[in-house]
């Protein structure tokens, strides 16, 4: 949650360096990330989660969103005011938006659920409390993270370093097994 909320965070900054978009393009923009979202949450992961599998979803939602902090890394990367207009690059920007956003919502319900999955029934509660506060401290966390690489060391080493970070979810991940939903 780190690198997606971080990433989320400097969107507007990054729309606005590369393609210089007005209030208006950002407020598209993200209508585009919702959209997106409730796609892929209600339609997406609802039909695949029982052939598929949460763990499976998580993983792939974790890659997916690797894949567009590299593709918006270099979005509009050449971009200048002179070129903008000439060479836009905004088809390449949006494809990395909707598979942002399609990351997420694999992700959060995927991963809100395995911990629902792997918890004894008398616990549940407190394993999801202590779930959602850890999603709170990243939520709160990964813009100041962001916010430093991106400012210091530019947009493409955010988004690259954002990617990056995606890794340890990615191998932590893969060595959980998926749960296990029959009941005794």
């Amino acid at each position: 949650m780190i690198s997606f909320s971080g990433m989320e965070f400097t969107l507007t900054f990054l729309a606005v360096e590369r393609f210089s978009f007005s209030p208006d393009r950002i407020a598209w923009m993200f209508v585009l990330i919702g959209c997106t979202l409730i796609l892929v949450q209600g339609f997406v992961v609802r039909r695949l989660v029982g052939p598929v599998g949460e763990r499976n979803l998580a993983l792939a939602g974790i890659a997916v969103g690797a894949i567009a902090f590299v593709i918006l890394s270099q979005a509009g990367i050449s971009s200048t005011p002179e070129t903008i207009s000439r060479f836009p690059n905004i088809p390449l920007f949006n494809l990395g938006l909707v598979l942002m956003s399609a990351g997420v919502a694999l992700i959060s319900p995927c991963l809100t659920a395995m911990t629902s999955l792997f918890s004894e029934d008398n616990r549940q509660g407190f394993h999801l409390g202590v779930f959602r506060s850890a999603g709170s401290l990243a939520r709160a966390t990964g813009p100041l993270l962001a916010a430093l690489i991106y400012f210091r060391f530019g947009s493409d080493s955010a988004y690259l370093a954002g990617a990056l970070f995606l890794t340890l979810p990615l191998i932590i991940l893969a060595t959980v097994p998926q749960p296990d939903k029959t009941t005794d």
